[in-house]
C-alpha cells in the first residue's frame, strides 16, 4: 500500500512545528530569567545578601575557633584575614540594594571579627621578642597593622561628604572618576550638585538642603531627612524616616516610603551634560514612576496621607549645570 504523500507532508510540517515550538519556548523561558535576574525583587536580593554574608562570616569564626598552637596559625591567620576580605568585597558590591543600617551593621561585624582575628593570633602565635632587636619588630609590627588597617579602611569606608553645614558642593564625573557609590551624611543648609553617574547613592541626616544627582544605575536611599529638596534619578527610591522634603526624580519603578510625612513628588528637575548618555547607559526608559509610590505603612484602599503629587504649579525651577 503506498504512503499518502498528503499525509507524509502533514506530518513533516506537525515536527517542523513541534521542534519550532520548543525552541521557542525554550527561548521564552531564557528571556523569563534573564528578565527577572535583571529586574529581581530587592528583598529577594537583600535575603541573598544576608544569607551569604551571614554564612561566610560564620565560617570564618568557626576556622578560627578550631585553632590550635599545634597549627600552623599564623598561615592560617592569614587565609582568614583573606575570606574577611571578600566579605567587605560583597558587602561593596551590594551597597546598591541595601539601606544604611544594613551596611553599617555589615561594617561593624566585619570590624569585629577583624579583632577577633587579631587576638587569636596574639594568643596562639604571639610574637617572639628578643631584647637586641625589640625596636625593629615593634616598628615592623606598627609598619603591618598599619598596612592592614589602611586596607581594611578602603574596603569599608564610603566615599561622600559628611558632617557640612552651610556649604555647596559640585561634583563633575571627573571629580567622581572610579567611585561606585556615594554617602551624603549629617548635612545642613547645603547644596550638592553630582553631574556623573553611581551605582548607588545613601543620603542620611539631611536638614534644609538642596540636593541634584545624576544617572543612579541602582538605588537611592533617604534616611531620617528633613526639610529637604532633592532631585535624583535612579531604578529604585526607598525613603525611611523622612520628613517634610520634596522629591524629584526621574524613578524607574515606584518609590518605597515607610514612616514618613509631607513627602511630595514631581517630576526630574535636573540638566546636566551628558544627562541623555547617562541615562541610556543606566538603562532608563518609559517614563518616571515618580508618581506610584507605595507606602509600607499604609495598607488601605484610600490615598496615603503621608505623601502628595506636585502640581505643575509648584515645581521647582529647573537646574541646569554646564
Amino acid at each position: 500500500m503506498e504512503a499518502n504523500p498528503n499525509s507524509e507532508e502533514a506530518r513533516k510540517r506537525f515536527e517542523e512545528r513541534y521542534e519550532q515550538n520548543v525552541k521557542d519556548l525554550q527561548k521564552s523561558k531564557e528571556d523569563f530569567q534573564k528578565k527577572r535576574s535583571e529586574e529581581m525583587n530587592p528583598d529577594e536580593c537583600v535575603a541573598n545578601f544576608d544569607l551569604r554574608f551571614a554564612e561566610k562570616i560564620r565560617g570564618i569564626r568557626e576556622k578560627l575557633q578550631s585553632l590550635t598552637r599545634e597549627d600552623p596559625v599564623n598561615e592560617r591567620i592569614e587565609e582568614l584575614r583573606r575570606e574577611l576580605l571578600t566579605c567587605s568585597e560583597l558587602l561593596n558590591q551590594s551597597v546598591h540594594f541595601l539601606n544604611s543600617y544594613t551596611i553599617m551593621q555589615g561594617q561593624f561585624l566585619i570590624t569585629q571579627v577583624q579583632d577577633e582575628i587579631s587576638s587569636t593570633q596574639q594568643n596562639l602565635a604571639p610574637r617572639k621578642k628578643f631584647a637586641f632587636s625589640k625596636r625593629a619588630a615593634k616598628k615592623e609590627n606598627t609598619n603591618s597593622n598599619l598596612e592592614i588597617k589602611q586596607e581594611e579602611k578602603s574596603q569599608l569606608v564610603l566615599e561622600g561628604i559628611r558632617d557640612q553645614a552651610g556649604g555647596i558642593f559640585y561634583k563633575t564625573p571627573q571629580d567622581m572618576q572610579g567611585v561606585s557609590s556615594y554617602q551624603l551624611q549629617n548635612l545642613e543648609n547645603c547644596e550638592i550638585v553630582i553631574s556623573a553617574t553611581l551605582n548607588a547613592i545613601h543620603m542620611v541626616g539631611l536638614k534644609n538642603c538642596h540636593v541634584f544627582v545624576g544617572a543612579v544605575s541602582g538605588a537611592a536611599h533617604i534616611t531620617d531627612c528633613t526639610d529637604c529638596v532633592i532631585n535624583v534619578a535612579c531604578h529604585q527610591l526607598r525613603i525611611h524616616q523622612t520628613h517634610r522634603c520634596q522629591f524629584y526624580v526621574f524613578v524607574a519603578t515606584g518609590p518605597i516610603v515607610e514612616n514618613v510625612s509631607g513627602l511630595g513628588f514631581g517630576p526630574y528637575r535636573f540638566r546636566y551634560p551628558n544627562m541623555e548618555e547617562h541615562f541610556e547607559s543606566c538603562g532608563f526608559k518609559g517614563e518616571s514612576q515618580y508618581d506610584q509610590v507605595q507606602d509600607f505603612k499604609w495598607l488601605r484602599k484610600e490615598h496615603s496621607p503621608n505623601w502628595n503629587v506636585i502640581t505643575e504649579e509648584f515645581y521647582v525651577p529647573v537646574k541646569e549645570v554646564s
